[in-house]
């Protein structure tokens, strides 16, 4: 006999579920590996994380990237994670009719506490997998950026990054793929966003 096991969603399935207002409007929920999974309310420290972090992408970034909040990416069949920050390649144009996919992600960032342990496993993999070059976690538990880069399948199939670099809240940081002029910084303060 076999065992039971989980129901498994595609992107599709998930999108009819939403459409037909099964999903509680007051639970964030994300589909990842074909599984939705509930993600837990943001706090207080959360919020005013981002909140900094957006203030200083904003003017950090020219107009030939993209940056989403809590925005969804299309991965393959079965997932649609909302990273807390990603920046994508082009202008907003090129994503009017569709989400962006792993290959238009230059950098995906979560901001994480209570979901600490599964943005460094889970959503570790799955960026990896997607082939996202780069993922930030700003570690509120620790008070730290954690850079991870170089995306890899281990001999087990599994994905992970395989250089991981950790900030303290006093570095600075360049954004990968932004390159620094006279007139368009690219060195991201963390002594300006509380961690």
């Amino acid at each position: 006999m076999n065992a039971p096991q989980p129901m498994r969603f595609t992107r599709e399935d998930y999108h009819k579920i939403s459409d037909l207002g099964l999903f509680d409007p007051n639970k964030h929920v994300e589909l990842i590996f074909g599984e939705i999974i509930q993600m837990s309310p943001k706090g207080v420290a959360h919020e005013t994380c981002l909140r900094t972090l957006l203030r200083q992408l904003f003017t950090i970034l020219p107009e030939s990237f993209v940056i989403g909040c809590q925005s969804p990416i299309a991965i393959g069949e079965s997932s649609e994670p909302e990273p807390d920050v990603s920046i994508a390649s082009g202008c907003e144009a090129d994503y009017a009719d569709r989400h962006p996919t792993g290959h238009d992600i230059l950098l995906a960032m979560e901001v994480s506490d209570s979901t600490l342990r599964f943005d460094k496993t889970t959503k570790a993999s799955l960026y990896a997998e997607a082939n996202i070059p780069n993922y930030w976690i700003f570690n509120l538990v620790e008070s730290c950026l954690e850079a991870y880069w170089n995306p890899a399948r281990k001999d087990d199939g599994t994905w992970h990054y395989q250089e991981i670099q950790t900030y303290s809240p006093s570095d600075q940081i360049a954004l990968p793929l932004v390159k620094e002029s006279d007139s368009q910084p690219n060195m991201l303060d963390l002594r300006k966003i509380p961690m």
